[in-house]
């Protein structure tokens, strides 16, 4: 993967940037934002885009206009911006506007918290997806929202879709041939679709309050930066076109409103609090986001990942 990105123009710090999106991804157990989608990236030719441009640049705030470019890389560079921002501001706000897709806002969130700072970041997905309450057609994004939290030990790093599944579900059972989530995509005629190539759109998380979520992320990342909102897209597939999309990044420095040990100790006491509840039967106490780092955490003990021929091969094919 280095190899690839290096003879792309990327510089290492770069590469190793979006290594960190699709293989740790796949380390995370999403093999929808994993090495899957990754040679769909290297399809891209960046080369002759305009330069992304700076609209907006004040003590808390920092907008851009991508351009079209790479929207991992300019998601890193905006992060570290508000960052320091945020040392002396106490928040800052990163707002970037028709990016090519930074795949896993959830990689953001993590570089931030682990400056000791408390994140959210989301993006408007790419393209119409999710139907609303008591609907059909797709509206909405998928629209995920990340955060990351520093704590006593790793920063605790959460990720999620405003839609029940991913859309990246359809791309994968269309390039693997496995089967879908259960009852969460429909067909043109409402009913839950089992083949991918019938798939229409996805419902909401939570019935209308994931939809007002997704509602939110969309108006954030569209008209309130004058993005274009609910882009048609036929990306179903990792070959599929994918429209341009935007994103924003909310840095909070805890140092600045309280002593950052003392909130480090009381958000892992709150942690362990969760834990230590009774259980249901036959079931564990699950904190949002541990599950996939515990998958990471195996797999590069294990020293390895095993991943699909089909997108072994693809990737040899470069």
């Amino acid at each position: 993967m280095l190899e690839l990105l290096t003879s792309r123009g990327f510089t290492d710090s770069e590469s190793k940037q979006i290594i960190d999106v699709y293989l740790g991804g796949e380390l995370r157990g999403h093999k929808t934002h994993g090495l899957a989608p990754f040679p769909g990236f290297l399809r891209q030719d960046f080369s002759n885009l305009e330069s992304p441009k700076v609209l907006l640049d004040t003590a808390s705030t920092y907008f851009i206009e991508a351009n079209g470019n790479c929207g991992i890389t300019l998601g890193h560079r905006s992060a570290e911006i508000v960052i320091e921002k945020a040392k002396t501001q106490g928040s800052a706000t990163a707002l970037i506007r028709n990016m090519f897709d930074w795949v896993r806002p959830g990689t953001i969130a993590e570089y931030i918290a682990k400056q000791d700072m408390v994140a959210i970041v989301s993006n408007d997905g790419s393209g119409r997806s999710i139907a609303p309450p008591g609907g059909v057609d797709p509206t909405l994004g998928t629209n995920p929202i990340a955060y990351g939290l520093p704590t006593q030990y790793e920063p605790l790093v959460v990720e999620l879709a405003t839609a029940k599944k991913a859309w990246g579900n359809v791309r994968v059972a269309n390039k693997f041939g496995t089967d879908l989530p259960e009852q969460t995509f429909l067909t043109k005629t409402g009913e839950f679709a089992k083949d991918p190539k019938d798939v229409h759109s996805v419902l909401p998380f939570g019935e209308h309050k994931g939809f007002s979520l997704a509602l939110l992320v969309e108006i954030m990342n569209g008209a309130m930066i004058g993005h274009n909102m609910m882009a048609d897209s036929n990306a179903s597939s990792y070959s599929g076109e994918w429209p341009t999309n935007s994103g924003t990044i909310m840095v909070f420095n805890p140092a600045l409103f309280t002593n950052l040990e003392s909130y480090k100790i009381e958000t892992s006491e709150a942690l362990d609090f969760i834990r230590s509840g009774a259980k249901m039967p036959n079931n564990e106490i699950r904190i949002p986001g541990e599950n996939a780092a515990s998958k990471r955490k195996n797999i590069i003990e294990q020293g390895f990942v095993e991943i699909e021929d089909e997108t072994w091969n693809e990737i040899c094919s470069f």
